[in-house]
C-alpha cells in the first residue's frame, strides 16, 4: 500500500469491522503489506483513524437524533389531545415550522 487506505467493505463484503477495528478485507491488505516486507504500522494507523472518524460522525448523528426525540417527547407529554386540530394528523409530528429541512426526513432515513 502506498497511500493510506480508506475503510472499505471490499470484495462486496458487508461485514462490519471486527472488534479490533478492521474488516477482513482490510486485514488481508495489511497482511499483504507485511508479506511484501514492509511494516504495516502506518497503514493500520490510517485505517483505524478513518474508522474512528466514521464512529465519531455516527455518534454525533445519533446524539442529534436523541435530542430531537427528547424534544418531541416533551412536546408530546405536554400536548392536550382535546386541543388537537382536526385538519392535522398529529401536531406533535408536524415539524415544518420547528426544524430545518434537513431534519424533516423520516427519522429512520436519517439514522440509516
Amino acid at each position: 500500500m502506498t497511500t493510506p487506505p480508506k475503510p472499505s467493505r471490499a470484495c462486496g463484503s458487508s461485514a462490519p469491522p471486527s472488534p479490533r477495528g478492521l474488516t477482513l478485507a482490510e486485514i488481508h491488505d495489511v497482511l499483504e503489506v507485511r508479506a511484501s516486507g514492509r511494516a504495516p504500522c502506518r497503514d493500520v494507523t490510517a485505517l483505524l483513524k478513518a474508522h474512528l472518524d466514521q464512529v465519531e460522525q455516527r455518534i454525533s448523528e445519533l446524539e442529534h437524533g436523541r435530542a430531537t426525540l427528547h424534544d418531541r417527547h416533551a412536546r408530546a407529554a405536554a400536548t392536550d389531545p382535546a386541543k388537537c386540530r382536526a385538519d392535522r394528523v398529529c401536531s406533535i409530528l408536524d415539524t415544518t415550522s420547528r426544524e430545518p429541512a434537513s431534519l424533516r426526513a423520516p427519522f429512520a432515513t436519517r439514522l440509516a
